[in-house]
């Protein structure tokens, strides 16, 4: 086990080393960052520009600024946003806790559909099972984006059940959080019931049936555990994408979130606060995965002794 943490922490480090080589040198794709930072330098002339440039120490070797860069980094400092004139590191702290709410919402809706696959799984070929793949068909080949608007009108603009946006009591939270749920949801419903499918047809599940054990004896003292490795990885890796940003959805409600932050910095060309986001995201990406990983020696002792 303790071979399989080392290997796994070594792989999450490589990634987020990756992600930070990339989002450092997006300020380098369109040629002299100085150009992209100081929206002013098309009025300054080249002596000018080229003090500033000295002054934010674009005139080094690359490596050399990725490396003071990694070392504020480090150090907690995401550099600071040109934009709104405060450090990103507390812009981010101040959005996130609405894109947590948020992305835990949307989360435990996704859970919904753990229950709709086992149902699915169970009566395998009858109506019900149609009718629960239907659901999450729909789930997922509804765009996110078309979803939002579309609850939007029914229940809060023609109905007026719910407010159209913003963030405030839980009537807020109710139509982000089913629009960006809803894939997350109709995605475990589709691999719970096939992995349970998967399981159910095992010797052991047969041993079991043989044995005189009702359908659902076997179904969640023998099947569930077992059928939950693949779900289990696809949850985990939801709740990293989900607290990691949910950049539409966020949009579409004006979520005060770090996705609608994100956005902001965009448009903005604010690329000091792109960056800090970039590598806040990938950070609970990759520390959440790395927690399902985990996870499976318990859910699977064969993995301990590997």
């Amino acid at each position: 086990m303790s071979r399989f943490l080392v290997r796994r922490i070594l792989q999450s480090f490589l990634v987020v080393f990756g992600v930070t080589v990339v989002s450092y040198g997006l300020i380098f794709l369109t040629g002299d960052p100085t150009t992209v930072l100081v929206p002013q330098s098309q009025f300054m002339t080249a002596e000018e520009i080229a003090e500033v440039r000295h002054k934010l120490g674009f005139d080094r070797p690359w490596m050399v600024q990725y490396l003071d860069y990694m070392t504020d980094v480090l150090h907690g400092d995401l550099g600071r946003s040109y934009y709104h004139r405060s450090p990103n590191s507390k812009l981010i702290a101040e959005y996130m806790p609405a894109t947590i709410e948020l992305g835990m919402a949307a989360w435990l809706f996704g859970l919904l559909g753990l229950p709709i696959g086992m149902l699915a799984a169970s009566h395998r070929g009858r109506l019900i099972d149609s009718i629960s793949m239907l659901i999450a068909l729909v789930g997922q080949a509804m765009p996110i984006f078309w979803q939002g608007l579309l609850l939007m009108l029914v229940f809060a603009v023609r109905l007026k059940w719910l407010p159209v946006s913003g963030r405030g009591n839980i009537a807020h939270l109710i139509l982000p959080a089913v629009t960006l749920g809803s894939w997350p949801m109709a995605s475990n419903a589709r691999v719970m019931r096939t992995s349970i499918l998967e399981v159910l047809g095992q010797d052991y599940i047969r041993t079991a049936r043989s044995k005189g054990l009702s359908g659902a004896s076997v179904l969640f003292k023998h099947a569930l555990k077992n059928a939950m490795i693949p779900v289990i990885t696809m949850i985990g890796l939801q709740v990293g994408s989900l607290l990691g940003g949910a950049v539409i959805t966020e949009t579409i409600f004006a979520w005060p979130g770090v996705g609608r932050l994100f956005i902001q910095a965009v448009f903005t060309q604010d690329i000091p606060l792109v960056q800090a986001s970039v590598i806040m995201a990938s950070l609970l990406y990759v520390l959440i995965n790395l927690m399902v990983d985990l996870s499976y020696g318990w859910l699977d002792p064969r993995i301990r002794m590997s």
